[in-house]
């Protein structure tokens, strides 16, 4: 492991934190928010490089104690938070431990980094406890929270976070950055994967272009009507389902960015666009919990095409 590179279009987030640092205003609670796959868990590890970095210079040195041990997985003021293997949500047990590890003295004196991720696997209980050591953080300390999806993610803990923002780049610099990776069918693999360049990597590497691309091909037919709302369930077992309602959130997270300037795609609006996106999310929490895959992912077919069908403005009433 080596301290992640700044990735192209992360450059103004970056120079945020330098500034904010600079000028002592760097946030104790960070939360890094956007859709999956634009290289927000890569940002984040290279930024608790740079706050464990004892060099103090704009970027992490590379060569201090602080980086080489975090390069090698052993720095003792640096912690995960994430869900245990098999698990969905990240416990209340997990969460107290680490905040008891952030209410100690840091080893070296120095500053303590905390990654949650995703900060959406937190259930209630888990937010309350975090929610005491966000507010009365120790010194030093610094929480960074991951998602995906912020609007899971509790008021209370949005509010005490400062968001740092991360949206799809410009899709020539993400197929730029895509061939430089060794990579020809970087324009399939970037639309397959709603223009995130490092969920497009993953497709490429998994030989999943295809299947992506067919379920969009699939989704846009039964929105206009000429395919039947049943056809892409037929077969789906759990895995499979919860791939597609998680590629669906990001297809219509990229719908909607295109809608909110007004345009209309088969008389859906932006608002019905997040109707449908928030039922997917009850419907991929549901599925998790051993919800039926096949009729799960009919019903959410159904729902697009009645909204399909369904004027705006009644549709709004």
């Amino acid at each position: 492991m080596s301290v992640p590179q700044l990735l192209p279009w992360q450059s103004a987030q970056w120079k945020q934190l330098q500034a904010s640092r600079k000028a002592g205003r760097l946030a104790h609670a960070l939360m890094l928010a956007g859709p999956r796959g634009v290289g927000k868990q890569q940002f984040a590890l290279r930024l608790s490089a740079w706050l464990l970095c004892e060099a103090k210079q704009d970027e992490p040195c590379g060569k201090c104690r602080g980086c080489v041990q975090f390069v090698a997985g052993s720095h003792p003021n640096f912690f995960v938070l994430e869900p245990e293997e098999e698990k969905r949500d990240i416990s209340i047990d997990q969460v107290r431990e680490v905040c008891e590890k952030l209410s100690l003295t840091a080893h070296y004196g120095g500053t303590k980094v905390a990654l949650i991720k995703p900060a959406d696997a937190l259930n209630a209980n888990g937010v309350n406890a975090l929610l005491k050591t966000i507010e009365e953080p120790s010194l030093g300390t610094h929480m960074l929270l991951l998602t995906d999806r912020p609007g899971l993610l509790a008021p209370t803990l949005r509010s005490r976070c400062q968001k740092l923002r991360f949206a799809v780049p410009p899709a020539q610099q993400a197929l730029e950055w895509l061939r430089g990776q060794g990579h020809a069918n970087a324009a399939a693999a970037l639309q397959a994967a709603n223009g995130a360049p490092l969920r497009a990597l993953e497709l490429l590497k998994e030989g999943l272009v295809e299947r992506y691309a067919q379920w969009q091909r699939s989704v846009e037919a039964i929105a206009a009507g000429k395919e039947s709302p049943l056809a892409v369930a037929a077969g789906m077992d759990k895995s499979e389902a919860l791939a597609f309602v998680d590629w669906l959130i990001g297809w219509l997270t990229a719908l909607q960015r295109k809608l909110v300037t007004g345009a209309r795609w088969n008389e859906l609006d932006a608002a019905a666009v997040d109707a449908l996106t928030r039922r997917c999310l009850e419907s991929l929490q549901r599925l998790q919990l051993a919800a039926p895959p096949q009729l799960t992912i009919e019903s959410i077919m159904i729902s697009l095409v009645q909204m399909s069908r369904t004027p705006i403005k009644e549709m709004r009433a």
